[in-house]
């Protein structure tokens, strides 16, 4: 390969072609390689999460995501049981089940215990019960159903109650990724958490 390389450009020369042009396709063809072998290999692994709205109001969104814990070429499939058929009562009762307790950033969780929070409030399960029953509906077994709720007390602060939920071996797994009833804590340097 390096021969014909070499031939080629002695080839070109006898032609008297800009050899600036020359020098800058040598100097850049290693790097482009490298750089497109790259993108390919990230590509092979990382699958994106294709979202879908399915409601949204008030600041509130719930909607498909595609799940990657799951594999339907694994020996058994890991697939979610969806689409699912859950009535409104039902996701009331496991939903309002839900409870989250600790402290963020403070110092406070040193000397008492954490009170437990429900996830979400009577009036958040009366609202979006029916939503999360169509969710439920439409899901694939390779999707999971977010949620993005926000403060309902503070309408223009970022803090929201956020997570996932899905159907997998007949138990409703569900992932909280945040909640709004616990301050953002400065782990240090100013940064967010």
């Amino acid at each position: 390969m390096r021969r014909m390389l070499q031939v080629t450009l002695h080839h070109c020369a006898i032609h008297r072609p800009d050899t600036r042009l020359i020098n800058l396709l040598k100097l850049l063809a290693a790097p482009a390689c490298i750089a497109v072998y790259g993108l390919i290999g990230l590509t092979a692994c990382i699958t994106p999460v294709k979202r879908h709205v399915t409601y949204e109001s008030k600041g509130t969104q719930i909607g498909l995501e595609t799940d990657r814990s799951t594999d339907d070429q694994s020996t058994p499939p890991i697939l979610n049981k969806h689409p699912a058929r859950l009535t409104e009562e039902e996701i009331r009762t496991l939903l309002g089940a839900l409870e989250v307790s600790g402290w963020s950033g403070t110092i406070v969780g040193l000397f008492e215990t954490p009170r437990p929070k429900p996830v979400f409030s009577v009036n958040e399960l009366q609202t979006l019960a029916e939503p999360f029953v169509k969710a439920f509906q439409e899901a694939t077994p390779r999707e999971r159903i977010f949620f993005s709720l926000q403060n309902p007390d503070a309408r223009y602060e970022t803090d929201r109650t956020a997570g996932n939920l899905f159907l997998r071996d007949e138990f409703l797994h569900v992932t909280l990724v945040d909640h709004y009833g616990f301050l953002k804590a400065d782990p240090g340097g100013g940064e967010q958490r």
